[in-house]
């Protein structure tokens, strides 16, 4: 039953070809949810188990608290992402992997303190296993909050690699004009759309992590397009390059948001945790599966090094902090000094 129902709360839901994830997912959902909250399940025109979809499609003609919408073409994940902000029916979303689920108890625990500090634009809890699953993403949270722009950029940014689970103050970002910057930057973001727009948040709104579970991890269903032991993007280390590019611009984007004159020192700073994390992510998180392709571990760690240094020579802004950066590059490299 799709209608134009005002809510106060929208699970947001992208799902592309795990039909019988999301169906699992809503019927266990739907009954904990209070009457002024949405389910927003967002078929990505998927090719796969259509008739889970179709039941979804059914389920929501008698429960009007669940829309589902199929698009006519796969607008890819970061597409999805991008309409779960148009096409949510309340002020504030949460973004959720159709493997995983919302925890209802936390929502009903922190919509208040949502409704109450308006200027939190994002929140983000932890998330546990389902019993019997062995987890991936899950994760711990502290209990912390950040002012908007050089604390919320310090503390949070680039933290949040997995997006279930996250709260986003929809209405505030319309407001702000956060969400047609995302529109514009959809694209070039495409890897981690949320991501870039975090980093915009941060410079303009409040962030609050809690140590509250905000969802719970599913059992995984590897996706062709989403393999962490193949050699494709977003692992590869072309890709991971390339984000680190992207996310390098959006790092500027988002100082420039925060106060002028441009912050250079800020920016530079927040570089640095950008080298870190993605040295981390190459001579950690995916050297194994470089290995397992054979692509010598030791020597994309000097690459990387050479790429951090490239990345910031040919801004003269930075000239004041050269020597520094060169050195805390060269730290940060040698912290992450593959084991292999």
């Amino acid at each position: 039953m799709n209608n134009t129902k005002q809510f106060k709360f929208s699970i947001c839901v992208p799902s592309y070809n795990r039909g019988n994830k999301a169906l699992t997912m809503a019927l266990q959902i739907l009954p904990e949810m209070d009457d002024d909250w949405e389910l927003l399940i967002l078929d990505n025109a998927s090719e796969l188990e259509n008739e889970a979809y179709q039941k979804i499609q059914e389920l929501s003609e008698s429960d009007s608290r669940l829309r589902y919408i199929r698009h006519d073409v796969n607008r890819m994940m970061h597409g999805n992402f991008l309409a779960s902000f148009n096409l949510a029916l309340s002020p504030f979303i949460m973004l959720v992997s159709d493997e995983d689920f919302a925890n209802t108890d936390m929502i009903r625990n922190i919509l208040p303190l949502l409704t109450q500090f308006p200027s939190v634009g994002v929140m983000r809890g932890g998330i546990s296993p389902v019993e019997g699953v062995k987890p991936q993403n899950s994760h711990n949270r502290l209990d912390a909050s950040y002012i908007r722009g050089q604390e919320a950029l310090m503390g949070f940014a680039y933290a949040n690699n997995y997006f279930s689970g996250t709260i986003y103050n929809r209405q505030l970002f319309f407001d702000l004009g956060l969400i047609e910057k995302l529109t514009n930057g959809i694209n070039q973001n495409a890897i981690y759309p949320h991501l870039y727009l975090e980093l915009l948040a941060a410079a303009v709104s409040d962030v609050v992590t809690t140590s509250q579970i905000s969802c719970f991890e599913g059992s995984s269903q590897l996706l062709d397009c989403n393999r962490p032991n193949s050699y494709s993007g977003p692992y590869s280390f072309g890709s991971r390059v390339d984000q680190f590019v992207i996310l390098r611009d959006a790092t500027w984007e988002a100082v420039g948001l925060v106060k002028q004159p441009f912050d250079i020192q800020l920016f530079a700073t927040m570089y640095l945790k950008l080298c870190e994390k993605y040295m981390f992510l190459i001579t950690r998180v995916n050297s194994n599966m470089y290995l397992q392709h054979r692509v010598h571990t030791g020597l994309l760690h000097e690459a990387m090094l050479y790429i951090c240094g490239a990345a910031i020579s040919l801004y003269p802004e930075v000239a004041p902090f050269e020597t520094y950066l060169f050195s805390e590059i060269k730290k940060i490299h040698d912290k992450y000094r593959p084991y292999v």
